[in-house]
């Protein structure tokens, strides 16, 4: 874009300088009204009128579908006291999610909740278009945070909004504007959902092959064999299938140090791993939280070799898997798998990856669901026997 011939100073030391034909002044200056939504909450039911809250509102998106339903009486109560937009106006999140704005268009059949602003812009010298654009962008979103710096709630109140610093260029010039980033926005979004679409294509492939290499090996013309289980279908005619326990040192639950117990957590230096530590990444290097050698000593947790597999035993990441690259400590959540010589963690690990769907379908299944050491033991593994395994023979 090109520069404007002439600036001047906005008389705003964090806006700067902008074009000598612009306009800038408080938000209210330019609008008809701003106001909010109803500060009554009305009882919600299954169906209804729509009743729309800062969850409703996306990028430009109003959600009259997804969002709560009030009784057609408590609706018309609204509207009267004046919580209906009109087409045009501008619903901006002030509380809790500040700085999502959408332009009603079309449909208007919904009241608001008090935790949108509902600003109308006077279309005489400000369009809802380059307004919405103001207010989603970078400068005015540090703008309406800092309002609320060292506050304990975030949530901007109709008088911080009306007093909101605004640039205004001349009408034509903000049709312009809008032009613009409606396409370029449009580009960028679109590029962003086949990126989106690119990724979980590859993260597909990423499974297969690890599923591939894991159940059937590297060899292409090796000779299969039924497996005998229905979820693991054909194997090579040489791999084992036999249950994680054979194949394993020990098989152990994690644990907690008494947090009252100071010493245990204070200047800890030692990986202490939770369910929130477990991401996309398979490998386990660091803990958020970590714990003291007097933990260990006093036996309230155990220190688990680098190598060792941890399996997520209970809650909603169950079946989650990791492994750790350090000597590490973990919490009861997780189920820890030190395997034997005869089977390479790494190869383990990626196995257990493959099979996590098959860990959660097998979880006692009651309020929450949980994997305990036991059923981890009687994993049935795919076993490629190594020299020595072989002459071990013993995992029937």
């Amino acid at each position: 874009m090109k520069p404007y011939p002439k600036y001047k100073d906005s008389g705003v030391e964090w806006m700067g300088e902008i074009p000598e034909h612009w306009d800038r002044n408080f938000l209210k200056r330019y609008c008809n009204n701003i106001t909010d939504g109803s500060h009554f909450s009305p009882p919600t039911q299954d169906e209804g009128m729509a009743y729309i809250s800062v969850k409703d509102i996306g990028n430009n998106t109003i959600d009259t579908i997804n969002c709560k339903k009030i009784s057609e009486p408590d609706f018309l109560k609204l509207v009267e006291s004046g919580c209906q937009p009109d087409l045009e106006d501008i619903l901006l999140t002030k509380d809790g999610t500040i700085g999502r704005a959408a332009i009603v268009k079309e449909d208007n059949n919904f009241v608001i909740l008090s935790s949108l602003g509902l600003i109308k812009p006077n279309n005489l010298i400000l369009t809802s278009n380059f307004l919405r654009y103001y207010l989603i962008s970078g400068l005015n979103i540090d703008q309406m945070y800092s309002f609320i710096h060292g506050s304990a709630l975030t949530r901007l109140t109709i008088v911080l909004i009306k007093h909101l610093y605004t640039i205004v260029p001349p009408l034509h010039e903000q049709q312009k504007i809008a032009t613009f980033l409606d396409h370029k926005t449009h580009q960028i979004d679109t590029l962003i959902e086949k990126k989106k679409r690119l990724i979980d294509l590859l993260k597909e492939e990423r499974t297969a092959v690890i599923n591939e290499a894991v159940t059937k090996g590297l060899d292409p013309d090796v000779p299969m064999k039924d497996s005998g289980i229905e979820w693991l279908g054909e194997i090579p005619e040489h791999w084992d299938v036999v249950k994680l326990k054979w194949l394993t040192v020990s098989v152990k639950t994690g644990s907690t140090p008494p947090s009252i117990k100071v010493e245990y957590f204070k200047n800890g230096n030692l990986n202490w791993f939770t369910p929130a530590d477990f991401h996309k990444n398979m490998f386990l290097y660091e803990s958020k939280r970590k714990i003291t050698s007097h933990a260990i000593n006093d036996g309230v947790a155990n220190i688990y070799k680098a190598g060792s597999v941890f399996l997520v035993g209970i809650g909603a990441t169950l079946g989650n898997i990791g492994i750790i690259n350090y000597d590490s400590s973990c919490n009861q959540q997780i189920n820890t798998i030190t395997f034997n010589d005869n089977l390479n963690p790494y190869y383990g690990a990626y196995y257990l990856t493959s099979k996590s769907d098959v860990i959660v379908s097998c979880a006692n299944s009651s309020t929450l669901a949980i994997f305990n050491q036991s059923q981890t033991k009687n994993i049935l593994m795919l076993f490629p026997p190594s020299k020595r395994a072989r002459r071990n023979n013993k995992f029937n």
